[in-house]
């Protein structure tokens, strides 16, 4: 390579179980992987006729050490020329942290760090060079396994072609759960008790949903119900007016026979076709409840008494046995048995951004309040 053509930055961004590509999973009926995303560059710019940085893909076959090398290859005349750095990293197992890491998986300090620059950089400078790295279980046909290590693992009913897994990995097209609107759900059953949260508690959704405006209908993203009864907590697309006036809603029972009004909502249609990063909580000792939409507080009401559930409820995913079927598609959910604050929904939304597309800030922080419930298609 040219004198002062280098390779001068690596960085290891959103390092754990959310990454945002996988390889050797599902269809193509490999062995277990999860990935990390990699953001680097290289300079001077104005010596390179090509781009000058790039993200790409670390894939985590299985649990143990590995090696990620990179390699760029300069086209600048009269002729190319390629210069390849590697450092280690560490896969280990999901829910547990690496060296450096969090709960959560985040390896080393922070992400996106710089090359050389933080504790637990491995060779050639990448944050969380020993850090963690999640690699997912083995896939069970019917089910969506919940990676939050208490066994609430979801059962897909009804799904048949154009259903269930879908996406190619990329953030155009990121995995995710396609769940067709008519009869697809996922029931949480059994051992969901421990999603019955009446103190505290927060819904998590990656959606892309395919509402069609103009239809009086009930998309549910997630419900507590087993019938008509109300039970529990939700969250939801509503188009009641059956005209063009649908909203994000969320909302919860304190009474086992009615929702308590007003819902959370938001001004303004839901973006169809569109990922969306949308957020509930709840907190009987804040005495409120909250709606956040990319990462954004937009509703606000009391929370005055605990959240009631029935006795035959049972956690859905996508609709309900008498319908109000979801139409669209999952990324992640997660039911964190705490309520995070706006900081911290902010992180959330900022270190899964990039998973669909979406450019955000780096978090400044991870979230690692206890989590109840997570369903990733990542790993399905």
């Amino acid at each position: 390579m040219p004198a002062g053509h280098v390779l001068d930055r690596f960085a290891v961004r959103d390092v754990g179980p959310h990454g945002d590509d996988r390889r050797h999973r599902g269809r193509d009926g490999h062995g277990p992987g999860e990935t990390a995303t990699l953001t680097f560059a290289w300079a001077p710019a104005g010596k390179f006729t090509s781009a000058t940085g790039k993200t790409n893909t670390y894939h985590c076959l299985v649990a143990g050490p590995d090696t990620i090398t990179l390699s760029v290859t300069d086209t600048h005349m009269p002729s190319a020329c390629t210069e390849t750095v590697s450092f280690p990293v560490n896969c280990v197992a999901m829910g547990t942290a690496g060296a450096g890491g969090t709960s959560d998986g985040a390896a080393g300090g922070t992400s996106d760090g710089a090359a050389g620059g933080t504790t637990d950089g491995g060779a050639g400078g990448a944050t969380g060079g020993a850090g963690g790295i999640a690699a997912c279980p083995p896939v069970v046909p019917g089910v969506w396994q919940d990676l939050s290590g208490n066994g609430h693992d979801a059962t897909l009913k009804n799904f048949g072609a154009g259903s269930g897994l879908v996406g190619s990995g990329t953030p155009a097209d990121p995995y995710a759960m396609n769940f067709d609107g008519m009869d697809d759900y996922a029931e949480l059953a059994p051992g969901a008790d421990g999603l019955r949260l009446t103190t505290e508690a927060t819904l998590e959704i990656w959606v892309n949903d395919f509402f069609a405006e103009g239809e009086g209908s009930y998309n549910n993203m997630y419900t507590n119900r087993n019938g008509p009864e109300t039970s529990g907590f939700f969250g939801s697309i509503i188009n009641p007016g059956n005209i063009n006036n649908s909203q994000w809603y969320a909302g919860y029972s304190t009474d086992g026979t009615s929702w308590v009004q007003p819902f959370l909502t938001t001004p303004g249609l839901p973006p169809s076709n569109t990922w969306t990063h949308f957020v509930a909580t709840f907190s009987v000792i804040q005495g409120l409840s909250h709606l956040y939409i990319n990462g954004v507080a937009v509703d606000s009401e009391a929370l005055t008494a605990p959240i009631v559930y029935s006795a035959a409820s049972l956690p859905r995913v996508g609709g309900e046995v008498g319908g109000s079927n979801f139409r669209g598609k999952f990324g992640e959910i997660r039911i964190w048995s705490a309520a995070l604050d706006a900081n911290e929904v902010l992180a959330r939304y900022q270190a899964g951004a990039p998973r669909y597309g979406i450019i955000a800030p780096s978090p400044t922080s991870t979230v690692t309040k206890p989590i109840a419930l997570r369903l990733d298609a990542t790993c399905q």
